[in-house]
Order: C-alpha cells, then structure tokens, then sequence
C-alpha cells in the first residue's frame, strides 16, 4: 500500500507559494502521529511537534529547518478542504481494509458535540460512518448537513463508494426504500432494524410467527461478565410475500426476531433480576443461517464501543472546541483510530500512553 506521505501528495494544497515553508503531507503525517500519542487539541499537537521534531524530521525528512508555530498549525488546519482530506482518506482506508472479505459494513452517525458555535447560530456538526465490521476499520465519512439527516447521507454515501457483494447494515431510522434501492442498484444488500417509524411493516412482521414457523433458529449464551450475562435467540422467517405490503415485497425478503433474555445481578443482595427485548430486522440478503445473522446484527451494535466511546474518551472528541472545520480533524481521529487497529490496539487509551513514552512506535507502524 502507498505511505501516507505519498497518500498525501496528492492532496491540494490551497497556501499561496509564499505560506508553504512547511510541507502539507509532513505536516498532516505529524498531525496523525501526535494524535496516535494522545495529542488531542492544536495546542497538544503543536507541543508533540516542536517537542518531537527531530525524530520526525529524521524520519521523514522534508525542507523544514524547524517546527511551525501554534498559529501555522492552525491556519493550515482550517485551509484544509474537507472533501480533498477525505479522497485521502478513503484511498487509505482501504487499503487497509480487507475489500474482498465477507464481513459486513455498519453504518453510524454521530455528532462533533464541541463544535456547536453559538455566536455565530450553529449547532454541532454531524458526520456519518462506514466501518467494516470485525476489523472495526472506518471505511468513509460523509458531513450531514444541518437542514438534513442520515437518511440522505447514507444513500449518497453508499452510491460514492459503489461497494458491489457487500452487507451493509444500519438502525432502524434507516429502514427506508429507498435506501433498499439504492444498496441494491450497487449490487449489495442492506439489513436493518424494523421499528415504530414504519408501523405497518412492524405489524406485519409481528405476525410472522402465527403464520408459520421460522425457517431456522440459533441460540447463543455469553458468558457471565461483570454481573451480566445474556441469552440471543435468532429466529429466521420468511417475508416477502407473506407480509402481504407489496412496496416491501423486494426489500424485506427474510424477517429475523431477535430475542433477547439479560439477566443482572444485583451486588447489594446477590439476587438476579431478569429482563426480556424482542427486536424486528429485515434484509434481502437471503440464504444465510440465522448463525450468520445474528453475528452480523451483534457486529453492528459492537461498533458503537469502537467508535463513540473511543472517540470520545480516548481522543476526547466531544469535548474538543474546535468549531472552524471541524470535519477535517474528526477525519485526522479516524486516520489514527485506523492505523493503530491494524496493528491489533485493542486498548486505544492504553495505546496512547505508551506511544508517548515510546515515539519510536508510532513510527514504526504498519499504514503509517
């Protein structure tokens, strides 16, 4: 796969010739190796710059006699177009991404909360993301606009990336036609969860079970972790057809009845509490176990530890400030989350700490 700085190289550059004493393919490499050091705001990143610049430099030498100040830094940052950094990012993603692999590819908004700039009347910026499922590898990005929401986003996302034979799967706010539409005019399929935003398909399904009996069933018990422990049953009907609302016949092929039984101990009395959630999803994927879907509907959720919680507690997303392009840094988060995941990080925080002790590791990393 092509290096970063050669990923970089391609993107343009909107300094005029006098302001580019300082690379942009160093300056952006530096930028993602201080955030995989925990350097998680302009200041942070100037300090693990000027502090590390002589590794760097050796590392990937360049023109610059010496570090760029704060305001450089910064000004670079928000010159930055968004959509050139994230061509960038979508070469690089996948190559590290396994394209050829079955694994499926979830889809997740979530909002930049830090970047809400009140002065000027604006709310926080949204951004959605493709993972590919397993590898937990952020695939592509796409801004929201604020007078809109994922619905669209998602649709025009799944049509730029044209993935042909993939599994795409999403909440249920996406649980639209034409969303079904678009996935299958790329030559994919879609899996998402069915609720109250679509009444009469929710009733439909509910009525499966006393018009037939489900085609497979799988059942899995997770282990007893932290007081918890849970039971998944996974229950594949036919649809199509048999939900009698012809609009959906094409889309909704199979019905899966997901049934949950979590059982919780309580400390103070050493006494389990039992609670039960039954879930609805579709798809148009056919011919599949129901093994295999409730794997790919557990893979789904699991990306929500991956990527928020992450995000905002290792990176410190939510709480970052920054309010002029903010997509651009999201974007720079998402270049370190995926490196250090190559390389098998399954403790971000853990992670940080130590390539900051250690600056020779990040460095040496396979994507850098």
């Amino acid at each position: 796969m092509a290096s970063l700085l050669e990923i970089f190289d391609h993107v343009p550059d909107h300094r005029r010739a006098q302001a580019k004493r300082y690379p942009l393919p160093q300056i952006l490499l530096f930028w993602i190796l201080g955030i995989m050091s925990g350097a998680v705001s302009y200041r942070k990143l100037h300090s693990f710059i000027r502090i590390r610049f002589p590794l760097l430099s050796r590392a990937f030498p360049s023109r610059m006699r010496k570090p760029p100040s704060y305001t450089q830094l910064r000004e670079i940052l928000i010159g930055l177009n968004q959509d050139d950094l994230e061509a960038a990012f979508r070469q690089h993603a996948g190559a590290l991404a396994n394209a050829t692999g079955e694994a499926a590819i979830a889809a997740d908004g979530k909002a930049l909360r830090g970047s809400f700039d009140a002065m000027d009347g604006r709310n926080a910026a949204l951004v959605l993301s493709l993972f590919v499922a397993g590898e937990r590898i952020i695939l592509a990005h796409r801004a929201i606009d604020e007078k809109s929401n994922e619905i669209p986003a998602l649709q025009a996302l799944i049509a730029e990336l044209d993935l042909q034979g993939k599994l795409f799967t999403a909440d249920a706010e996406h649980c639209q036609k034409k969303t079904f539409a678009q996935v299958q005019a790329c030559g994919s399929q879609l899996l998402v969860q069915v609720k109250d935003n679509q009444p009469s398909l929710a009733t439909a399904l509910a009525a499966l079970p006393q018009a037939a009996a489900p085609l497979e069933v799988h059942e899995a018990h997770g282990r007893i972790a932290h007081g918890r422990q849970e039971t998944r049953r996974v229950e594949v009907f036919e649809a199509g057809p048999a939900l009698g609302l012809p609009e959906w016949e094409r889309y909704a092929l199979v019905g899966l009845r997901v049934s949950r039984v979590t059982y919780r101990k309580i400390a103070a009395t050493g006494l389990w509490t039992t609670s039960r959630e039954v879930s609805w999803y579709i798809t148009d994927q056919t011919g599949q176990s129901a093994e295999h879907y409730g794997t790919v509907i557990r893979g789904h959720w699991d990306v929500e530890n991956p990527n928020h919680y992450v995000r905002d507690v290792a990176l410190q997303e939510d709480a970052s400030r920054i309010r002029k392009n903010p997509g651009i840094m999201a974007r720079l988060r998402s270049f370190g989350l995926n490196i250090l995941r190559r390389n098998g990080i399954k403790n971000v925080a853990a992670a940080l700490f130590e390539n900051a002790l250690d600056p020779l590791r990040i460095i040496t990393y396979a994507g850098v």
